[in-house]
């Protein structure tokens, strides 16, 4: 349960993905260009059957699981076991580093919603921003290594099961708690 944000997830229908299938070859060529290694160090795991179907990969020199979705060749998750360390970056300075990240995979303007540290490794919640309206809905999780700076986790479900094209008003009433 991701809390008050989390009810869509009973619907189990992941609007964001598109319609196209793909192959295991062009879902592991999908998650090379998001991880930005090369194929050669990913192994095929499995293909998942359910609600919605994923090749699973493993990648070997950084001992992360991987999902890539077969509707729509999406990255779902990448999942490492790492721990962090030494906190020689601050939660602040992170949460930009997870925003900085989902602008370069295509994600558009986020902002961190909340976070959770433990052993040295904080995650992130980010939401979508469209027209200065926050996409609560659309949450997507960003785990950065607060030692390194590193990306070593991702996962997008709240993103793929609600993100369509929304026709969001020009101008609708904003709150400003400083009035």
């Amino acid at each position: 349960y991701d809390g008050p944000f989390s009810d869509s997830l009973l619907d189990k229908h992941m609007k964001g993905l598109g319609e196209n299938m793909v192959t295991m070859e062009e879902a592991k060529k999908a998650l090379s260009v998001f991880i930005e290694m090369d194929e050669n160090e990913m192994d095929f795991v499995q293909k998942t059957e359910g609600d919605e179907e994923t090749y699973v990969f493993s990648v070997r020199c950084t001992g992360q699981e991987a999902a890539v979705t077969r509707r729509g060749g999406k990255v779902w998750y990448v999942l490492s076991d790492k721990m962090g360390s030494t906190e020689k970056i601050g939660e602040n300075e992170c949460a930009e580093l997870a925003k900085e990240f989902l602008m370069r995979k295509g994600f558009g303007e986020t902002q961190a919603s909340y976070s959770r540290k433990f052993d040295g490794v904080i995650t992130v919640n980010l939401a979508p921003v469209e027209k200065e309206i926050i996409l609560y809905p659309d949450l997507i999780k960003v785990e950065v290594d607060m030692e390194t700076g590193d990306i070593i986790g991702f996962e997008a479900t709240n993103y793929y099961m609600n993100h369509t094209k929304r026709d969001l008003p020009e101008d609708v009433f904003l709150y400003d708690a400083e009035k």
